[in-house]
């Protein structure tokens, strides 16, 4: 038998799937991508960038109309849905366009497909005229991703998924978002600032229940601020149509009604077709891995929303990059290097405010028993909140005590999502607070709220007084 065709194929265009492909075809090995749609997976197409578009308009919106107080005067804005749409399209094209470039020139093929993992060495692909082909290859990526989850016990034709949300043919009167996730609530901030009447649905005790328990109780505050109801500790049992409008039924007894209803309630991993004979290999979804993302002994490796970690697009990136190194050590010497550590993955919420985390809560280092100081610097006392009427936000961090090490960083407010890789640098690095207090930070700007709050951890505030 002949060499393989490939040293590598790459299973799903996503975030880590092409990650892995041009990493690995960099390093000089041959890597065939398939993918059975379109390249940049469910963040280019239907998630990260078409809502971070959206977002951004909303943005404008709502600054244009608060302009008035500082003497700009633009009259209502009128929001001409489909021209919003038209743009958006056209931004995901473009980056698309860019990608599938950067994917050719960077010596990775690209092939149109589904696949099935035949067994170790061969692949079969689907192509979309129904011709399949064989290949063989010394390795294998799965980077499926993820599916929208369903919504049990609801007829599916009464609500939409949270990547159909975001191409609605008309902005709906009224609408209820199930799920307080970062999902659902950028879809229900987003809607709510085009003018939509919006309700959210959490079935747990608070929103965005695994970021800190105070940043998501001062989201929850500003939220209705702006005319955002929310629904807590309120679990959907249905939702059917009746009387002209969509109903949806909770376990407190009462019925809630809407023009639309979007289901943001997660999401399960896309499983490709295995059929592996090998039983170290069988697998179920999500797939099971080690440390080295393998799946099994070897050949098999698995990385983004298919193994169902981070659930980010980011956090899929860094899981390429680490797979890459990974299977370059194994092409070159058949052996593996040693596990890197998991990356710390930041969670984020691109709504108004934003709201951006890393590492540990408040509350789990309580419940962990480890002693913590914390220090906090409420948003409004920065230049630029009055500068922006922008005074919703706090930075907080969270110091070990028994160590001096940050172990948590969670902001919101204006730019905090930009933050998220200084917050991780915080957070992974050796130095001591006394030292990372003396990294200075430009004025005016949001990123001073990070250096006060770790001027408060360390019982020296300056420009708060506690």
């Amino acid at each position: 038998m002949g060499a393989p065709e490939w040293d590598v194929v790459v299973v799903g265009g996503g975030p880590a799937g092409y990650t892995s492909a041009l990493r690995l075809a960099r390093r000089g090995w041959k890597v065939l991508l398939v993918e059975k749609d379109r390249v940049g997976g469910t963040c280019l197409n239907r998630g990260c960038v078409p809502s971070k578009a959206l977002i951004h308009l909303a943005r404008v919106k709502k600054k244009a109309e608060a302009g008035s107080s500082a003497g700009l005067f633009c009259g209502p804005v009128r929001v001409d849905w489909e021209l919003v749409q038209s743009w958006v399209r056209n931004i995901m094209a473009s980056i698309r366009n860019g990608l599938e470039l950067l994917i050719k020139r960077g010596g990775v093929h690209l092939l149109r497909g589904y696949c099935t993992l035949a067994d170790e060495g061969t692949v079969q692909i689907e192509e979309p005229d129904g011709f399949l082909r064989t290949v063989t290859t010394r390795t294998v990526i799965i980077a499926t991703g993820s599916l929208p989850a369903p919504l049990p016990r609801c007829d599916p034709g009464c609500f939409v998924t949270e990547e159909e949300a975001l191409f609605l043919p008309s902005l709906p009167s009224s609408l209820i978002v199930i799920g307080g996730g970062p999902t659902g609530l950028e879809l229900a901030w987003l809607y709510a600032a085009f003018g939509v009447s919006v309700t959210l649905v959490e079935m747990m005790p608070r929103i965005l229940p695994n970021g800190d328990e105070e940043i998501s109780d001062l989201l929850a505050r500003s939220f209705r601020k702006q005319g955002i109801t929310i629904r807590l500790a309120c679990k959907v049992t249905s939702v059917r149509r009746g009387n002209g409008l969509i109903q949806v039924q909770t376990d407190q007894g009462d019925v809630l009604t809407a023009s639309a209803v979007i289901s943001a309630v997660g999401r399960e991993p896309a499983c490709p077709p295995l059929n592996i004979a090998e039983p170290a290999t069988q697998v179920r979804s999500p797939l099971q891995v080690n440390e080295r993302f393998q799946i099994g002994e070897g050949f098999f490796f698995a990385i983004g929303d298919v193994i169902h970690r981070t659930g980010t697009a980011h956090g899929a990136i860094a899981e390429g990059t680490i797979v890459a190194r990974i299977v370059d050590r194994w092409l070159r010497s058949g052996t593996l290097p040693p596990p890197e550590p998991r990356p710390i993955v930041p969670y984020a919420v691109f709504s108004q405010p934003e709201v951006c985390g890393v590492g540990m809560t408040e509350q789990a280092a309580r419940a962990d028993e480890r002693a913590v100081s914390v220090g906090r610097f409420p948003l409004r006392s920065l230049a630029p909140a009055r500068i922006e009427s922008e005074t919703d936000g706090l930075v907080k961090i969270i110091v070990d005590e028994s160590s001096g090490r940050v172990i948590g960083v969670h902001m919101i407010g204006p730019s905090a999502t930009a933050m998220g890789g200084e917050f991780g640098l915080l957070v992974n690095s050796p130095l001591t607070l006394e030292e990372k207090s003396r990294i200075f930070r430009v004025h005016p700007t949001w990123s001073e709220g990070l250096s006060e709050a770790i001027w408060v951890a360390m019982g020296d505030p300056l420009h708060t007084l506690s």
